[in-house]
């Protein structure tokens, strides 16, 4: 982070990616709880993990009432075979995304937005797209503060 709190945000493409997910409603602070019961669907099935476990939510908790919420806990695979049973599946598009990595518990992953939403809206672009947090140690450290979470907001060029 800068002095004035802004994160070290910066813009990539995204290629599209399989996963799976199971969808969840409500408070998004209680998606581990869906995404603790994905991993255990998906560790007895014959589905092969291809990267991190990721977070897509689709509503702004500031204008959307926190019951109806909507999110994903998803899991990247190479293949879409043998589902387990109320697992789903979808393929997250190729964006253009602008990013930011925040360490740290996952309770400070919110602190990112204001400044990577002000860092799309400096440039001229307009949030289009589920917000995608792609938490990238999970399960690889105990230890709170090592966490890793890539926060990503697709966008596009306002008026298009």
């Amino acid at each position: 982070r800068d002095l004035a709190g802004t994160p070290n945000a910066n813009w990539k493409e995204r290629i599209d990616t399989s996963y799976v997910y199971l969808p969840h409603h409500g408070d998004y602070r209680a998606i581990g709880d869906t995404m603790t019961e994905l991993f255990t669907l998906v560790e007895g099935s014959d589905l092969d993990p291809v990267g991190p476990p990721f977070a897509l939510y689709y509503d702004d908790p500031g204008t959307v009432a926190t019951e109806n919420l909507r999110a994903r806990a998803c899991v990247p695979v190479a293949s879409l075979r043998s589902m387990p049973p109320r697992v789903q599946s979808d393929v997250l598009p190729r964006a253009t995304v602008a990013y930011a990595v925040v360490a740290g518990s996952y309770r400070e992953v919110p602190r990112v937005y204001p400044g990577l939403f002000r860092y799309v809206n400096e440039r001229g672009w307009t949030a289009g797209g589920p917000i995608r947090e792609v938490y990238l140690n999970v399960g690889q450290t105990d230890d709170p503060a090592q966490l890793l979470t890539e926060v990503q907001v697709p966008w596009r060029f306002q008026g298009r």
